[in-house]
């Protein structure tokens, strides 16, 4: 018999007939809802075309480069490791597991990750290519993701008519219903059938608008070694006040009936800003996958079935080659694709593959997994703005990179 209180509830899942909206979110420089009530309607900062800067001699550079990562990835997600310990991290890995997903038993949570970043997660044990190329490695099934649909569900039951009446919800973005729904869920506690995942979370988001002044101001300095940042602390407080009109406009109209303060929705629109997957159409948060620190060089996140076509392409030249001579390790991949089929499949996962899904990268022990983000049309100052770093491969000049690197 289990003893003690119940789990909480998962949350109801989302009816897509009982809304018809468009899917739009109000992004441009950062993942932002518009302002119900009394916040002014004021349109989202925008970006300035940043001018690279000239590169120094490489040697020089390459070091200044080396520092500003490694210095910059660990403070943006400083206060993440304060609350969250191995431990936690199995719980949340069971968390997933219990519900339909997957983790790989050869990976593990490191702290420090090998990029620089404060935590990541890496390989404990060798994983093959065969292991690596029939299946992802991690898996969170749709249940557990917080989409937009997802929210509006969850919440517009709790907020009374006379209230939706002149502030209704399904005219809210998805950005607007997710950040309404973390913080709404992170309030709830260990009540929250999200607890495990909201602990993993940054207690102060790593977007440069959430800096303290101080941080910030050395932010920009030591970036302004390698690139011109002209302009970029004007942009961050112009985005730090949208961000205030928003959370504040968020808070009135329906801050008494979720429970939740200006406080808790600036927090969690950092949260969705700096964290959400599935592009500004349809950001969702995805709990445990979003550990993982980026690389240009590695997958994107894909969909569960997402790698079949590339997989199916590999293996069955693995299995016959040029010669017609059959090879057990693709006749194995093979088989494996064809006894699981390639019916859709909504949940989130992560494969080890290059970036261009043209190989299966195999991990050998404490080789970091990475993902990449998919965000070509960041400059330098996106990536400071919602992440609070700027990546190797955002920076204008090419060096060797870091320890950790792919």
């Amino acid at each position: 018999a289990r003893h003690g209180p119940a789990p909480p509830r998962p949350p109801p899942a989302p009816n897509p007939r009982a809304v018809a909206r468009a899917r739009t979110v109000a992004v441009v420089s950062l993942l932002a809802p518009e302002p119900h009530g009394a916040a002014a309607r004021t349109p989202p900062p925008h970006c300035a075309t940043m001018a690279r800067g000239a590169a120094a001699a490489a040697l020089v550079v390459a070091t200044i480069l080396g520092f500003v990562i490694h210095r910059h990835r660990s403070l943006a997600f400083a206060s993440a490791a304060k609350n969250f310990d191995a431990q936690s991290f199995e719980r949340l890995t069971e968390w997933v597991k219990l519900h339909g997903g997957r983790f790989h038993e050869a990976l593990a949570l490191a702290e420090p990750a090998p990029c620089g970043a404060s935590r990541g997660i890496v390989a404990m044990e060798s994983v093959h290519k065969t292991d690596v190329s029939k299946e992802p490695l991690i898996v969170v099934p749709e249940s557990l993701q917080m989409d937009g649909l997802r929210a509006l569900a969850a919440l517009e039951p709790l907020v009374p008519d006379d209230v939706l009446k002149k502030a209704p919800m399904r005219t809210l973005d998805d950005g607007a219903l997710i950040t309404l729904y973390l913080a709404h869920e992170r309030a709830k506690g260990a009540d929250s059938f999200y607890s495990l995942y909201v602990a993993s979370l940054p207690m102060q988001a790593p977007c440069a608008w959430a800096m303290s002044d101080g941080d910030l101001l050395a932010a920009i300095s030591t970036y302004g070694a390698i690139l011109d940042t002209r302009g970029w602390m004007g942009q961050v407080l112009e985005a730090r006040r949208y961000v205030e009109r928003v959370s504040g406009g968020l808070a009135e109209d329906y801050g008494d009936h979720l429970g939740v303060t200006q406080e808790d929705l600036t927090w969690a629109l950092g949260i969705v800003s700096s964290r959400s997957m599935g592009g500004s159409e349809a950001p969702t948060l995805v709990p445990l996958l979003d550990l993982l620190n980026h690389h240009a060089n590695a997958h994107p996140f894909t969909g569960h079935n997402g790698m079949d076509d590339a997989i199916r392409e590999r293996a069955e030249f693995m299995a016959f080659g040029e010669d017609g001579g059959v090879r057990s390790e693709g006749e194995t991949v093979l088989q494996y694709l064809n006894e699981r089929g390639s019916e859709s499949n909504p949940d989130w996962a992560w494969w080890s593959y290059t970036h261009d899904g043209e190989q299966p990268r195999a991990l050998g022990v404490g080789d970091e997994c990475f993902a990449n983000y998919i965000t070509e049309d960041y400059t330098p100052f996106d990536w400071f703005l919602n992440l609070g770093f700027v990546p190797v491969d955002a920076l204008p000049v090419t060096f060797e990179a870091p320890a950790g690197e792919l």
